[in-house]
């Protein structure tokens, strides 16, 4: 008998050390809720907990708190499943309606003052009452939101009115917003897979990266989406080739392949996150493990992957989101925070150099001929590019080092026909990105 002991308390001894080398159990913030998502605001961190609602911590995960009660949106009971902490502070809760604990509807709550008040409202598509899922904000405000598995729908931080837009068509497993262009990956029955970005809410989509494309058939099952530094990575996850990570440079719209290492593992991504110093992944293996890796040379190359990942329970059992925090990454399981410490880097979370260069393009729109109009705090070298909507560079400028004070750049662009383009303004202190349209 004394045998036996001595061989379960070694194997649950084993266990626990490899599990504590990804990530430690922080606390269970409620046992009668599931975690459907996460989300930082400064340094509170906050929880959608389904009809538990949303849950707050002021000490790093370690004690949680229930915001307020959600008003009555229409019908149901009402149950927070995404998070999304707003430019303005905030915080946007996709949520369901729910019958029986079903998902009968969907609704958006929102809150000004931390949880301590929200506003509620229904929204009704095409097709009827749909479940909100992931909701992204663009740099003027507006919102973009995926409701129920096709659908897509748009607001502004200035209205609490949702209105559904066009979708590529087909079931969605990727939406996310980068550079103020949203990124959706489909799987459609009808052969229209692919990865299509839209910078007008939805009125035009394109296909992206259709030279090279990772999603070109097959069967997409989870597209998460991810920007880091100057690239774009999208990780296929699927019951067919092709599988695994992918990335595009900013500069071209070219898939290539970066699973180096990770290719015996036949692996199927499951969630990202990035400080833009180090890119960390979960993936499932084909044969239904769950691992962990990152990579700081932004997917050239990948840290042997470990296992002992906390797991969900039913049939997607890998993580599905990480989040950088101060200097630890945070994930969620079931009922439970799990955290990985000091692994971020403190600068490039809390003074981020995105879209901290304030610059004005006028007119706007334009027929090709514009000014930007920036202000340097410093004496510094500026580039200025213009890209497409599928992310090709159509012009550079680069006005030399500029002197502290403000300037005036103009821009000729000759020929561009009608259309959306992104402009970035980028110096030695960040990045700036706005958008503009040439009218012919």
């Amino acid at each position: 008998m004394n045998r036996i002991v001595q061989i379960i308390t070694l194997t649950i001894m084993m266990s626990q050390a490899a599990f504590a080398q990804v990530f430690d159990s922080i606390t269970e913030i409620s046992s009668d809720y599931n975690i459907q998502d996460i989300a930082k605001k400064g340094d509170i961190l906050f929880a959608a907990l389904g009809e538990g609602g949303v849950w707050y911590s002021e000490d790093d995960g370690f004690t949680w708190n229930q915001t307020s009660a959600f008003p009555d949106a229409g019908f149901g009971q009402e149950a927070a499943m995404s998070l999304l902490i707003a430019s303005n502070g905030d915080i946007i809760v996709g949520g369901n309606q729910l019958w029986n604990g079903a998902a009968l509807g969907g609704s958006v709550f929102r809150s000004l003052d931390n949880g301590a008040t929200w506003n509620g409202t229904t929204y009704e598509g095409l097709g009827g009452y749909e479940e909100s899922g992931k909701i992204v904000e663009l740099s003027n405000g507006d919102l973009m939101m995926q409701a129920g598995i096709d659908k897509i729908f748009a607001s502004s931080l200035s209205s609490n009115e949702w209105t559904q837009t066009n979708a590529p068509g087909g079931v969605i497993f990727g939406f996310e917003n980068i550079n103020d262009v949203v990124f959706v990956v489909t799987n459609p029955a009808g052969g229209n897979a692919g990865t299509w970005v839209t910078s007008d809410l939805g009125q035009t989509w394109t296909r992206y990266g259709g030279n090279g494309t990772p999603v070109s058939g097959g069967t997409v099952t989870i597209a998460p989406i991810l920007k880091s530094s100057e690239y774009k990575f999208i990780g296929i996850g699927g019951s067919y080739e092709p599988r695994g990570l992918y990335r595009s440079g900013i500069n071209d719209t070219l898939w290539v392949d970066v699973n180096n290492g990770l290719n015996t593992f036949g692996i199927y991504p499951t969630c990202m996150a990035t400080d833009n110093q180090t890119i960390w992944m979960v993936f499932q293996e084909a044969s239904g493990g769950c691992n962990f890796t990152s990579s700081t040379d932004f997917g050239d190359n990948w840290a042997e992957p470990v296992q002992g990942l906390p797991q969900q329970a039913g049939s997607a059992p890998c993580l599905s989101k990480l989040l950088p925090f101060k200097t630890d990454l945070y994930t969620f399981a079931n009922k439970s925070i799990y955290r990985l410490e000091d692994v971020v880097s403190p600068n490039s979370v809390s003074h981020p150099k995105q879209n901290n260069i304030d610059f004005k393009v006028y007119p706007n729109p334009n027929t090709g001929r514009f000014n930007i109009a920036i202000s340097t705090a410093n004496k510094e070298a500026v580039t200025i590019t213009v890209f497409n909507m599928t992310g090709s560079i159509i012009h550079t400028e680069e006005p030399g080092i500029l002197s502290q004070g403000n300037h005036q750049i103009p821009i000729q662009l000759n020929n561009l026909p009608t259309g959306i383009y992104i402009v970035t303004v980028q110096s030695a202190s960040g990045i700036g990105t706005q958008r503009i349209e040439i009218l012919r």
